[in-house]
């Protein structure tokens, strides 16, 4: 008993893809592609047809046919989570059912570790039907209504207007992507850093960032140049840039030990910029007439042509 109070827990992380669940879900998806719901075979079936099919035994296949195996599956559950819907129905339902298991998430916090808390659902367009709903535990949401002095109803309207106006993702436009990528950019590197004054410095970014940092970003997009989101003018660039960022795909990292050696030599190697010594140093120079006109006139009493001048009658 003592064991499962204190080793159960209901949150738990997602693991990566294994090679058997990619050749599983390759061989359903050879066997079920064309058959109806209700029809498709079951796993049983799936795993049977599978050890007698001598091309997807993991011991005759290479590594990049592995690697390429697990990626295409990687990509199936991206596009579940972030692909569009068949339809609005579809949609729909599954807004309800992800409410529904938040609802239970909330649930679970306060009945096993005391947690209250709500959370606001709301669509991002205004032409999208889903209503705006929320979530809470142990009536939670009585601190809105107590200290806000407003109806639930007032708001989720008021949340939902919010969303579509100033939440809504950035469109197409350049400029709202190129902001957009830089604020996930300083983000980011805040996060990474654990304060909010990280600045970024892209034109001395080997020196300013990477080695006074020892971080730097991984993933970044092929075939987009690493600099300044406001100098990325070119509208698929600046596209792959933020879809790397919104997904993730792009974030920071620690550098190891020997990037940070690597990085030291070839800053090491870089030749010094020196100035230009000026022809005339260490010589006195000459004041300028107006420099020595302005010392005169403060040197003079201002008295003196007060004085000279004859009193009024």
């Amino acid at each position: 008993m003592r064991y499962l109070a204190n080793h159960i827990a209901c949150f738990k992380q997602q693991h990566k893809p294994t090679l058997p669940n990619t050749l599983a879900h390759k061989k359903a998806k050879e066997v079920n592609n064309y058959w109806a719901p209700g029809c498709k075979a079951k796993m049983a079936e799936i795993c049977k047809l599978l050890t007698a099919d001598p091309k997807l035994q993991p011991s005759n296949m290479t590594k990049e046919e592995k690697e390429l195996v697990i990626k295409e599956l990687e990509n199936h559950h991206k596009q579940k989570l972030t692909g569009a819907r068949v339809s609005n129905c579809a949609a729909m339902i599954d807004y309800l059912h992800t409410v529904q298991h938040a609802q239970q998430l909330y649930n679970g916090l306060e009945y096993q570790m005391g947690i209250i808390g709500f959370g606001l659902f709301s669509c991002t367009h205004a032409t999208n039907t889903a209503i705006p709903t929320f979530v809470e535990s142990k009536q939670a949401l009585d601190f809105i209504t107590d200290q806000f002095d407003t109806t639930l109803p007032e708001l989720s309207n008021e949340f939902e207007l919010w969303a579509c106006t100033k939440g809504a993702k950035p469109g197409d436009r350049l400029h709202e992507l190129q902001k957009e990528c830089a604020r996930m950019i300083a983000d980011g590197l805040n996060t990474a850093l654990g304060w909010p004054n990280g600045q970024m410095n892209y034109k001395n970014y080997d020196l300013a960032n990477r080695q006074c940092y020892g971080i730097h970003p991984r993933g970044w997009p092929k075939g987009v140049d690493f600099k300044a989101p406001s100098r990325i003018t070119h509208i698929k660039e600046i596209h792959s840039l933020y879809n790397s960022l919104k997904l993730k795909e792009c974030v920071w990292a620690p550098m190891s030990e020997a990037e940070i050696s690597k990085l030291t030599d070839s800053i090491k190697e870089k030749p010094v910029k020196t100035w230009k010594t000026q022809s005339d140093q260490g010589k006195t120079h000459k004041k300028s007439r107006k420099h020595v006109r302005n010392e005169n006139q403060e040197n003079e009493d201002p008295n003196a042509n007060t004085a000279s001048k004859p009193p009024k009658t």
